[in-house]
């Protein structure tokens, strides 16, 4: 009686005699691309379409972080007899006189700054003259070559520069959209306010089975908490670290410390890049204002040395472990919701990746993925 031979063993070579391989193998590994294919399509389609939508979700976004920042302030206010609808009410007034305060305080000096900054941009380049100078050999070289290949194209050509519209200019033409902005942010926060938890009471009754239930109002509640605790926590910090920096910058002589300690604060919010840009900023100022290059790069220095301190023993020792993000995450949100949504992205990188982590700590099926999220 014949018997079928046997099957290679796993990882040996296939021999000229040996059995072709069963034709499913070669549809299973077709079906496994197409899978693979089909997900690379959708995970575009969903980042164009984050992309198209963004006047649309970036206020929608901001309202629901800003819900879940001020909702134990509204829940306070109903325990003691205040109507949500009131209660909500008071929280935007509140929010919008505290903005309204901060940039009519410094309107002065940002626009101060503004008007001199075609002045300022050449005094810059005046004071780097100097440090270019190790890297003109290299520039007339390049210079060199560039002449070699353009040798005999026509001399007739013309090159037309196309102007850019200065600072000012951007500045006056993005304030109303930035305004418009805030408005719309602002009636969506009254409103999600003023709706207490009615979207969480009617998610909760959709459900069908009592675990589902109770894993959605766990995740909402936990998500309230942790999004609440960062966002004191590190306004705190921030306000600290802008003070302290104001007060550094007053006793070194900078010009206007006070700004710059608000915009240490704001810029704070973004990891890594925050400091950098406020390091640049600080640099050009200092260069500007002080004669002496020694005493300019100082500034810069100092302000390194102190967000380096904070980001690295403060923030930590008072956040703890529970929030940490993994700092490569970080990066590659801030890198990724950057590219979708600019400057807004970066802001909201960080809440987003924390939200997703407090999500995928709650579902079984995704703990591997908060694991990865986090340390």
């Amino acid at each position: 009686m014949s018997s079928s031979p046997p099957a290679p063993a796993a990882g040996a070579q296939r021999r000229p005699g040996d059995p072709s391989p069963p034709p499913g193998n070669e549809a299973y590994g077709r079906a496994r691309l197409r899978t693979f294919a089909d997900l690379g399509l959708f995970t575009l389609g969903v980042l164009y379409t984050l992309y198209l939508a963004r006047p649309v979700l970036v206020p929608m976004l901001l309202a629901l972080f800003l819900r879940m920042l001020f909702i134990p302030a509204a829940r306070a206010l109903r325990r003691y007899g205040v109507p949500y609808g009131l209660g909500a009410a008071i929280i935007v007034a509140g929010l919008s006189v505290l903005l309204g305060s901060g940039a009519y305080g410094l309107s002065g000096p940002v626009a101060s700054w503004v008007a001199r900054l075609p002045e300022t941009v050449a005094k810059i380049e005046q004071e780097a003259r100097d440090l270019r100078a190790p890297l003109a050999k290299v520039k007339r070289a390049v210079d060199a070559v560039d002449s070699v290949f353009t040798f005999g194209a026509a001399g007739g050509a013309r090159t037309v520069a196309v102007a850019r519209p200065g600072i000012g200019a951007m500045l006056v033409t993005g304030t109303p959209k930035l305004v418009f902005d805030l408005v719309i942010v602002l009636a969506l926060l009254f409103f999600l306010l003023a709706s207490g938890d009615v979207f969480l009471d009617k998610l909760v009754g959709v459900l069908q089975r009592e675990a589902d239930k109770r894993r959605a109002v766990e995740i909402a509640r936990s998500m309230e908490r942790q999004i609440v605790r960062y966002v004191v926590v590190k306004t705190v910090i921030n306000a600290g670290l802008g003070l302290v920096v104001a007060g550094v910058m007053y006793l070194m002589g900078m010009p206007d410390p006070a700004l710059w300690g608000f915009m240490v604060a704001v810029l704070n919010y973004m990891p890594y890049l925050g400091a950098a840009v406020s390091a640049v900023v600080l640099a050009a100022v200092a260069l500007v204002s002080f004669p002496d290059l020694g005493q300019a790069l100082l500034v810069p220095a100092v302000f390194i040395g102190l967000a380096t301190v904070e980001g690295q023993l403060v923030t930590p020792a008072v956040l703890g472990r529970r929030l940490e993000i993994n700092p490569v995450v970080v990066f590659v949100a801030m890198v990724l919701w950057g590219w979708i949504w600019g400057v807004t992205g970066v802001l909201l990188a960080v809440p987003i990746t924390v939200s997703a982590k407090i999500v995928c700590d709650h579902v079984t099926a995704l703990r591997h993925v908060g694991e990865f999220l986090g340390r």
